[in-house]
């Protein structure tokens, strides 16, 4: 039985009274959680933006390839479900998560998609047509990424070369570092540009 924790994150500050209206919705993957380096440091930088982040902490092991989908979706739902703000929603998502790409399409919600599980035809056929903004991330050693899927999908596309389906590069740990700096600094861009489309 998959268990789901729903966490209301917070960092160093809570978010100010006048700080912009949007909620951030997080998704992380099978065995990559909130608290490895990239979604944490993602939660952060989005949660001094100005979004209210809402994430999962999840164990999901014993859910089937065919019940996948779903499963991510009904979490996807229940944090959209659970939003603070009446403004802007933002969907992150890792790996796993990012079986939410058609639940978010219906919605039309802006999304960034880390590591996309391209493989999955819900998935690819979502991003195919996606009626938002959205941001594509994925690296040329990950055997999910279909840089001809990626190539023909609706949305804005960051391919990394030689970075795995942890965004890791196989050269020394400051390469790595480096490239997770860079994933970092075009999330921030693109949620920037999501929550204030008029600055």
């Amino acid at each position: 039985m998959p268990r789901v924790e729903v966490v209301e994150y917070s960092a160093q500050r809570p978010a100010l009274p006048g700080d912009p209206v949007g909620d951030a919705l997080v998704l992380p993957g099978r065995g990559y959680g909130i608290d490895h380096p990239l979604l944490s440091w993602t939660l952060r930088m989005l949660h001094e933006q100005g979004w209210w982040c809402t994430t999962v902490r999840w164990s999901v092991d014993d859910v089937e390839p065919a019940a996948a989908t779903p499963f991510v979706e009904g979490v996807a739902a229940d944090l959209y479900a659970r939003r603070r703000a009446a403004g802007t929603t933002l969907v992150v998502a890792k790996s796993l998560g990012t079986l939410a790409a058609g639940w978010a399409a219906r919605h039309a919600l802006p999304g960034v998609w880390l590591t996309p599980l391209l493989g999955r035809p819900e998935v690819a056929q979502s991003l195919a047509g996606y009626p938002a903004p959205a941001l594509l991330v994925g690296g040329t050693r990950d055997r999910f990424w279909d840089p001809d899927v990626a190539a023909r999908s609706a949305v804005d596309v960051l391919e990394l070369p030689e970075a795995d389906h942890s965004l890791l590069l196989p050269g020394p740990w400051e390469e790595s570092h480096d490239l997770e700096r860079t994933v970092l600094a075009v999330v921030a861009a693109f949620a920037e540009r999501v929550l204030r489309p008029d600055a």
